[in-house]
């Protein structure tokens, strides 16, 4: 391996947590949250990088707010050695591209001569030979060009979600030197990457990439689009096609699989407690947290999410088709709390919520139909949700 005396690494861990939404949020953002029994997603991140010999003090770590960055203490400091001083919030505006500009200038003031990886911190990544050999090519190209990784996927769908890089596959066979890329596309629209997939080499950004410090032009920090990153500011930039397994994680359904690899089970949960019970279901993915009690019964590829927040608890069901709702439903939280409070329903029909208990309990049915909950607190106060999807059940 290289001289690692210089090799830096910058997490990015900010976000809204809105794909995810109520397993995450904007101070608890996916990446904070349990990638399986092991790990957060952060700590899987950092581990996955130390092991090519990067100093912890080295380790630089983007957050966006306040409450993500005393998460991040607390996962990453004393497991990793990882210094509370390189934790910083930058605050939200930024987004992923201008975060990643922000850390350069920072890593750059304290060493000049660095060379960067760049990962986004909520991702799976297979930690296997094919990963190492790909950061280490991309450790020695990067030695004259900035690099980005790139996976290649089969799936159009899953590719218009994600940005895609086309490139010239002719240049260089053996990838020793990496590819020239094209362009850059950001979360293309489906009959585009439909065509490219089909005509072109492409790749999607798995959002991790190599450079040094002069090999970007460093723009104001603000507001700067990935593609305007790749296409504009990285100094003739060369792509690595990964082989290795990766997923962006950013859906229930995305969650359920990576977490069902093992056992093929027909439901996952994750929970703290042994406080669920499922029947009758298939493709399901369950959550709660808190010590809140579920009951889950016919439930068919959906996640059920249930969580307390000030003292209030929440339960969501979402079906793993509405991936564009669960993100509305997160803003309707953020920004018209009482009419979530009330009962939101998005996408399907004749859901019934029975609650005695007023204002503590509160549910959000989005993109399934005639499911039936029932909320009661049971001795001792243990908040209890009762589930049964009648239109699924088998």
């Amino acid at each position: 391996m290289n001289n690692t005396n210089n090799l830096w690494l910058t997490v990015i861990a900010g976000g809204n947590g809105t794909r995810l939404f109520l397993f995450s949020n904007k101070d608890r953002p996916k990446q904070f949250c349990r990638m399986n029994e092991d790990n957060t997603f952060i700590q899987a991140t950092v581990e996955r990088f130390l092991q090519f010999g990067i100093d912890p003090k080295h380790v630089i770590i983007i957050v966006a707010n306040e409450s993500q960055q005393e998460h991040a203490i607390r996962q990453l400091s004393e497991r990793f050695n990882i210094l509370s001083s390189n934790i910083l919030n930058i605050g939200s505006e930024h987004g992923y591209a201008g975060a990643k500009i922000y850390a350069t200038k920072v890593i750059e003031e304290k060493d000049p001569d660095s060379k960067i990886i760049m990962t986004p911190a909520d991702q799976y990544v297979e930690n296997n030979q094919d990963f190492k050999n790909a950061i280490l090519r991309g450790l020695t190209i990067a030695e004259t060009n900035p690099v980005v990784i790139g996976k290649r996927i089969n799936d159009a769908k899953a590719a218009m979600e994600l940005g895609n890089i086309i490139y010239d596959d002719e240049e260089d066979k053996t990838e020793a030197n990496g590819f020239s890329i094209e362009t850059f596309v950001e979360k293309p629209d489906i009959d585009w990457i439909t065509t490219t997939m089909e005509e072109k080499s492409s790749a999607c950004n798995t959002g991790i990439s190599i450079w040094k410090p002069d090999q970007i032009i460093k723009e104001n920090d603000i507001g700067i689009g990935t593609d305007k990153l790749i296409n504009e500011l990285l100094v003739n930039p060369r792509l690595v096609v990964g082989k290795f397994p990766w997923e962006d994680c950013g859906t229930f359904e995305a969650l359920y699989n990576l977490n069902s690899h093992e056992t093929r089970a027909n439901v996952v949960t994750m929970s703290d407690q042994e406080n669920i019970v499922c029947n009758g279901c298939s493709n399901t993915l369950v959550i709660s947290s808190n010590s809140i009690e579920l009951n889950v019964n016919g439930i068919v590829r959906a996640a059920v999410i249930a969580t307390m927040i000030d003292d209030e608890y929440y339960l969501e069901i979402a079906s793993f088709d509405a991936t564009k709702d669960v993100a509305m439903a997160a803003q309707i939280f953020e920004e018209n709390l009482p009419t979530f409070k009330k009962g939101l329903v998005l996408g399907g029909e004749n859901n019934n919520f029975i609650n005695p208990y007023g204002a503590r309990f509160h549910v959000c049915f989005i993109g399934v139909s005639r499911c039936i909950v029932t909320a009661e607190l049971r001795k001792k106060g243990t908040p209890h949700f009762s589930i049964t999807c009648a239109a699924q059940a088998n």
